[in-house]
């Protein structure tokens, strides 16, 4: 067992496995990759004795803040650490990771999912060779992951799902100069998204799920040429029609589709996908204001 250098558990849906306090993890220094073990008490004793080698961690269901702080704690986040990827569970406690700064040692990670709150208190700082960045339920309200992400110059990949409560998100110019891949998943509270010209210039694809008050796609990327790739599920059916239009049966007898007035915005764009959610509350609106949704579309 001394010799072991991977560990490989499953992140548990149902099942919970955590590693018993009398399983000794200090003893394998050669473990480079320690991967799905539960939290436990053992952290408070353990963490800080592993194995210097290790290049990928996981941790989930962490159930307090002291076994959070020993994580941050760590060897494995401090500058002489060789870690690359790294991932950590609290989502189902009432723990708070209070900032983001440990990270910010490990100078070779490169990628880093983190599951549960963020406090807002501290600044978001993420370390600067991130290829990799998914914010899962951090439930972030003051602070727009975007600002502190945009700045990464090696991310390639960004995933935010119930990540941020604000109202509004901002991409600003010259931000996100390598993003190939970002989806913007269940941000509840999201009615705007501005992205300015010269963000995200590499982007290729992009997936927008279950952001229902998001009242449309920013202007801004029409200037990216580059995208290959839209994805809109789970999205309310004003939202999709201000893009792809709807088809209109009774138009001088025969069926002719309407072009969504920002339908501009995606035009460039070789494969786009919709998956429409229809509300009742959309389906009445629509009904009342039937002759200013005519002023919605373009008769193509």
């Amino acid at each position: 067992m001394k010799q072991l250098r991977h560990l490989y558990l499953p992140f548990p849906s149902f099942i919970k496995l955590s590693v018993p306090e009398t399983f000794m993890l200090h003893t394998l220094q050669n473990l480079t990759t320690l991967w799905g073990v539960g939290g436990g008490n053992w952290m408070k004793t353990q963490m800080a004795t592993l194995s210097p080698c290790l290049v990928k961690l996981g941790i989930h269901s962490i159930s307090s803040q002291e076994q959070l702080d020993a994580v941050l704690d760590c060897p494995s986040l401090k500058p002489a650490s060789q870690l690359l990827h790294l991932r950590l569970d609290w989502f189902n406690s009432a723990t708070e990771m209070r900032s983001t700064e440990p990270f910010c040692n490990c100078q070779h990670l490169r990628k880093l999912t983190l599951v549960g709150k963020i406090g807002d208190e501290l600044p978001l700082c993420f370390p600067h060779n991130l290829v990799k960045l998914v914010l899962f339920k951090t439930q972030l309200e003051l602070q727009d992951p975007m600002a502190a992400a945009g700045k990464l110059c090696h991310l390639k990949f960004l995933q935010l799902e119930g990540s941020y409560f604000g109202a509004q998100m901002t991409c600003d110019m010259d931000s996100f100069p390598q993003l190939e891949v970002l989806q913007l998943l269940f941000i509840p509270n999201l009615e705007e998204w501005r992205v300015e010209e010269g963000a995200m210039r590499r982007l290729k694809e992009l997936q927008i799920k279950g952001c229902y008050r998001l009242k449309r796609l920013p202007e801004g990327l029409k200037f990216i040429t580059t995208l290959q790739e839209l994805h809109i599920f789970d999205m309310p059916f004003r939202f999709c029609c201000r893009l792809k239009g709807e088809e209109d049966r009774w138009y001088q007898g025969r069926a002719r589709r309407r072009r969504g007035r920002d339908f501009h915005i995606i035009q460039h764009i070789p494969n786009v996908k919709f998956s429409m959610l229809r509300t009742e509350d959309e389906d009445e609106d629509e009904h009342e204001h039937e002759h200013e949704h005519e002023s919605d579309y373009e008769y193509i």
